[in-house]
């Protein structure tokens, strides 16, 4: 008996229905999600809105335009680069409405109109809405300037989805072969510590091509790194530059929530090989001190050109303020990464922007308010105990 295949339209109906019930069904978690991060945002502005308002105010209206044209910039750039991993998901080999459609006997040609509507859809759904909240709230600009920046996120999600597309079709069943492999390298160290560093350097070295992310986090932490160099060169007041050292060290912080989140759905091979809670832990906080120091260095490296200049006056307060920022989003995601569903990373990422911004808004308000850094490390991996394999 012979059956005919999915045509176009169907298998385009097929995929935005099944949006549809994805989200239906995580509407509660989301919007609790939502809700939560709003009470936080809110509790932020009840708190340091005195603050923030005097220090805005000492910005110029120029500079105050530059920082809205960037932020509107970041949301169109997070837009895109969401629709691109929504639109990589039909090049899952096994799990996408594509692999479907070849059992069902539908012809390339099809499976290609289909992929390229779908694409279409999805890139003019969410860059759309990205592009709807940056233009009313963010970005005063031409409308040939907003026709650019639309077409530019296009393009990124295009981008993003073929090196996720990639990824997707390379890791079909290498994922446990590669974590097996580390783990066993790892068993081999017969000490507690130097095990908890074969994790770290095995894992990091098999995991790292499975996530696509690092170049765009790499070419965004140069963006932002030549920012706060330029501005810091134009003397921009401290709060401007304070701003874009949270950019750097919570953009430098992501890599380690997509690895952490790549890695625990094999956390069943390590508790077979033995490996405890500690060790592992004890790997990731490694990692946390490394991007911190990463993060600081950045910092360093771009504002040592404004101070040679003598456009920036460094004084002991700033220079330990902007230290202290600078370490703030790693340091605080190691000590958290298991307080939330550290298996979706785009959760761990917004609690941890939020956290940061809280201390480091606290921080730039004096720098004695690091200690809250050494509390939270200190009470967050000692409230974390034994949750890795629960996680």
């Amino acid at each position: 008996m012979k059956t005919d295949s999915p045509s176009v339209r169907t298998l385009w109906w097929l995929s935005m229905k099944a949006h549809g019930h994805r989200i239906r069904h995580d509407l509660g978690g989301e919007l609790a999600v939502l809700a939560s991060a709003g009470v936080l945002a809110a509790l932020f502005l009840y708190m340091f809105n005195d603050f923030i308002n005097v220090e805005v105010r000492s910005l110029s209206a120029g500079l105050q335009r530059i920082l809205a044209t960037g932020v509107g910039i970041v949301i169109l750039v997070t837009s895109a680069l969401f629709a691109g991993r929504m639109i990589a998901e039909e090049d899952d080999p096994t799990n996408s409405f594509s692999a479907a459609a070849r059992l069902f006997g539908t012809p390339e040609e099809s499976i290609r109109a289909f992929r390229l509507l779908r694409q279409l859809t999805v890139s003019a759904v969410i860059v759309g809405a990205g592009w709807l909240i940056a233009a009313t709230w963010f970005l005063d600009l031409q409308w040939f300037a907003h026709g650019i920046l639309v077409a530019l996120s296009f393009g990124i999600a295009t981008v993003w989805a073929r090196m996720s597309g990639r990824v997707l079709i390379a890791d079909a069943g290498a994922a446990d072969r590669e974590i097996r492999r580390t783990t066993g390298a790892a068993r081999g160290s017969p000490e507690p510590e130097s095990r908890s560093k074969s994790i770290l350097s095995w894992r990091l070295a098999a995991l790292r091509r499975g996530i696509p992310a690092l170049p765009v986090i790499g070419f965004a932490l140069l963006g932002i790194g030549v920012a706060l160099a330029l501005l810091a060169l134009r003397g921009a007041p401290p709060f401007a530059l304070a701003l874009l050292v949270i950019a750097v060290t919570w953009t430098a912080s992501i890599p380690t929530a997509l690895l952490l989140a790549r890695d625990l759905p094999h956390a069943w091979i390590d508790k077979a090989a033995g490996i405890t809670h500690e060790e592992f832990n004890g790997a990731y906080q490694r990692l946390a001190v490394r991007v911190a120091l990463v993060s600081l260095g950045i910092t360093i490296v771009t504002l040592v050109p404004a101070i040679i200049a003598g456009t920036l006056i460094m004084n002991i307060k700033l220079a330990c303020s902007l230290a202290g920022i600078a370490i703030t989003a790693p340091l605080c995601l190691s000590a958290t990464q298991f307080q939330v569903d550290a298996r979706r990373p785009a959760i761990s990422v917004l609690a941890n922007f939020i956290i940061t911004l809280f201390v480091a808004t606290a921080i730039y308000a004096h720098p004695l308010a690091s200690i809250l850094l050494v509390a939270i490390w200190f009470w967050g991996h000692d409230a974390q105990r034994g949750r890795f394999y629960r996680a």
